[in-house]
């Protein structure tokens, strides 16, 4: 299930497990997810705190809750983008042979990536509105293709 807020989304999984997508500019400088707890969770869905008073509620900037973080960001100076690759805002977006796919840090312990393939209308909106990792789940709803199946080692 996804819940979305302006800048940010709360998502639970089937397998019981909660986390929060945030986009740049909210809490710090990048995006990033974390995993959060039952009760962080609950309190997020009601509403009825926007993201940077439930960090402040819970401190989930250093605390028990905060299973895991990242922030999702790459250096594009020192990658020159191609007509196949594309170097965007935590991610890259790939044209294997008319195929396409976008690779992006996991919050996973022990780091690491996911590749998950995408459509060519994602692979051109990454590259003409330079989206990051967290917009595109978000606004093509790929949530579902977040798995670990989808790892890359």
């Amino acid at each position: 299930m996804v819940i979305k807020f302006k800048g940010w989304d709360l998502i639970s999984t089937k397998n019981g497990k909660h986390s929060i997508f945030y986009d740049a500019g909210i809490i710090g400088e990048t995006g990033g997810m974390i995993y959060i707890s039952e009760e962080v969770y609950n309190d997020a869905k009601s509403g009825n705190l926007d993201l940077k008073s439930l960090f402040d509620k819970y401190n989930l900037y250093n605390s028990k809750h905060l299973t895991k973080s990242i922030k999702v960001s790459l250096n594009t100076s020192k990658h020159s983008n191609t007509p196949n690759k594309y170097y965007g805002r935590g991610l890259i977006a790939t044209d294997e042979d008319g195929r396409y796919f976008m690779e992006y840090q996991k919050a996973a312990h022990g780091g690491g990536s996911r590749k998950i393939e995408i459509t060519e209308e994602v692979y051109r909106d990454i590259r003409l509105n330079d989206l990051g990792a967290t917009e595109v789940l978000r606004k093509y709803n790929l949530y579902h293709l977040d798995v670990p199946e989808n790892d890359v080692i």
